[in-house]
């Protein structure tokens, strides 16, 4: 059996029996906290024991992008399987400092003044060529540059996103994840942010800083949803702060989401 085919087969198996059991009301507390601990346990057995079980290369790499003069940039990181942590930090001429286990691949171009780079994890992670597979890597760890306009997009699979964007100037931000945990800081000092997020059978919660306006449309399925309603009143079919109009700072949140847990508070 295929080593996706497996973790996710598993994924589907907990789901199906958890959900059954919730509704012949063999237990009656809230499911979803259950299955996202399930989800968790699961998949830190997998990334402990994967590497063993298939002589994985776990080695970390110590990777630096300079700016080379870019003003603003532009990064879309492709991480599969496994935890990424995003911080911000005074870089000076870098985009991006930060180590990460597993292998990388990384391509990096210029249009004008804007940096492009893309960052993935090989799909033969594991030592085997995998056509199609989502398994894409374990541990990241990184910094941003919080002094130049950035524009991210995020997509992960199974695993834990820990992003904390507080100090940058993050102008859109774009998150597409299946069966995962995402925790987001929102920028409080990058004027209007931009935030699309659509996610599978995901946990998503977003914090905005105190100060920050936010204006947040959804629409969801079977999540269940959690909206911090006394800084963010039910406005028609959005919830908004009520100076958002006129605020200095600002997010503009837009979700799309199945099977979770959605948080913003």
């Amino acid at each position: 059996m295929k080593r996706n085919n497996l973790f996710w087969g598993s994924i589907v198996l907990v789901a199906g029996v958890l959900l059954l059991m919730n509704t012949l009301g063999i237990f009656t507390f809230n499911f979803w906290p259950v299955f996202w601990a399930v989800l968790l346990i699961l998949a830190g057995v997998w990334f402990l024991l994967g590497p063993r079980l298939f002589k994985a290369d776990m080695s970390e790499e110590r990777v630096i992008i300079p700016l080379n003069g870019a003003s603003e940039a532009e990064i879309k990181f492709s991480h599969g399987a496994g935890r990424i942590l995003v911080n911000s930090g005074n870089l000076g001429g870098n985009l991006l400092s930060g180590t990460f286990t597993g292998g990388l691949e990384k391509e990096i171009s210029r249009s004008g003044s804007i940096l492009l780079a893309k960052l993935s994890m090989p799909q033969h992670i594991l030592g085997i060529a995998i056509p199609g597979a989502d398994f894409k890597g374990f541990g990241w760890d990184l910094s941003l540059n919080r002094d130049i306009p950035l524009r991210l997009r995020f997509s992960t699979g199974a695993g834990e996103a820990i992003l904390d964007l507080s100090d940058t100037l993050v102008k859109e931000l774009r998150v597409d994840t299946g069966a995962s945990s995402t925790r987001v800081t929102l920028p409080m000092r990058a004027g209007t942010t931009h935030v699309t997020a659509k996610a599978g059978m995901a946990s998503l919660e977003f914090s905005v800083p105190q100060g920050v306006a936010a204006r947040i449309s959804l629409d969801t399925g079977m999540s269940s949803n959690k909206i911090d309603t006394n800084r963010f009143p039910l406005t028609g079919s959005v919830y908004q702060s009520p100076d958002f109009d006129t605020a200095a700072n600002k997010v503009d949140i837009d979700i799309e989401a199945g099977m979770g847990g959605i948080e913003i508070r």
